[in-house]
């Protein structure tokens, strides 16, 4: 195109313009122009002539209805309707979701846009929900955790990555947010569990199953008596000359006694001083208190691959998404 001629009479609030645009290529460098008008109707009213014209309408005077006049010619032949284009300018697109793009597109493809990119954020969402559900993270938490495990930089590559994984390992008993919570991760990296881990683990198991014990397995654990025992003994009920009956015994006992039968029951244990050291971190706090839990709670085959595999920073990734736990949405074809 080396020249656009125009000729507008009362086109919507344009009155009068005739004009020819030299669009001639000079020295390598297309011209651009720039059209004002003061009564601020100039830009909407010419591109609503454009409009008109590219949908085979006449443009129109909408105030006093007079008899417009519009010829467009471009290089010197009538423009025809599937050579123009208009690029609106309002964005108006009512959506359900607030990441509406801005895009300055035709209207019926941006709202076919929209919706698909709307979808694809319901779908996301809905599949961060499913993680989090299984996984005990926070939902704001699963994207960045995803593309930190797989080390890549976005969530689509950390799917793609998940979807190579082939786990022979039944892990769905381990929960990913027990496992790699970093007060957690401290107690299984430590030199005492890596030494220690199956000699510990005997020995606790025992506490359940020795004569005279007072532990439940997943239901009082040594942890717990500790609190509930401590517990009582700052609040004064020991104080106030009141004892505890233990389940087998004959009669009721102080906290003297109490403290005694404690030591004993605990001697297989606390008698080690690295098996000591990591019963007691392993009460410190919830986090590490959910890894005692989950000794108690899974299979002995369990146990083993826990405390034989290598560093959780090292298996983080099949942990983390391995399909054997995994909601439904996410185990991709």
């Amino acid at each position: 195109m080396d020249n656009l001629k125009v000729r507008f009479e009362n086109c919507y609030g344009i009155s009068s313009l005739n004009e020819t645009f030299d669009l001639s290529n000079t020295r390598g460098k297309t011209k651009a122009y720039s059209i004002y008008a003061p009564n601020g109707l100039m830009k909407t009213s010419f591109s609503r002539t454009f409009d008109a014209l590219s949908k085979g309408e006449q443009p129109k005077e909408e105030r006093f209805n007079r008899l417009p006049t519009c010829t467009i010619e471009v290089d010197n032949v009538e423009i025809k309707k599937e050579q123009i284009y208009v690029l609106k300018s309002e964005i108006e697109i009512s959506s359900d979701n607030e990441a509406v793009t801005n895009i300055l597109i035709n209207q019926e493809s941006k709202i076919r846009y929209d919706t698909l990119i709307s979808n694809i954020h319901k779908l996301k969402s809905k599949l961060e929900t499913s993680l989090q559900k299984k996984s005990k993270l926070k939902k704001g938490e699963v994207e960045n955790r995803l593309i930190n495990d797989f080390q890549t930089d976005n969530f689509v590559r950390a799917i793609e990555l998940a979807k190579e994984i082939v786990i022979g390992d039944d892990l769905k008993s381990f929960i990913y947010n027990e496992i790699f919570d970093p007060k957690a991760i401290s107690i299984l990296e430590s030199p005492e569990f890596l030494s220690k881990s199956d000699e510990f683990n005997q020995r606790y198991q025992e506490l359940f199953n020795q004569e005279g014990t007072i532990y439940s397995r997943g239901v009082f654990n040594p942890t717990k008596a500790d609190i509930s025992f401590s517990t009582l003994n700052k609040q004064g009920y020991f104080a106030g000359g009141h004892k505890v009956h233990l389940q087998g015994e004959a009669s009721s006992i102080n906290y003297e006694e109490l403290q005694e039968k404690m030591r004993v029951v605990h001697e297989s244990i606390d008698s080690d001083d690295e098996l000591k050291k990591l019963r007691v971190n392993l009460a410190k706090n919830a986090q590490t208190q959910a890894l005692i839990s989950l000794l108690e709670n899974i299979s002995a085959t369990e146990v083993e691959l826990l405390l034989h595999n290598e560093s959780p920073r090292v298996h983080r990734r099949p942990v983390c998404l391995s399909q054997a736990t995994l909601p439904d949405s996410f185990k991709l074809s």
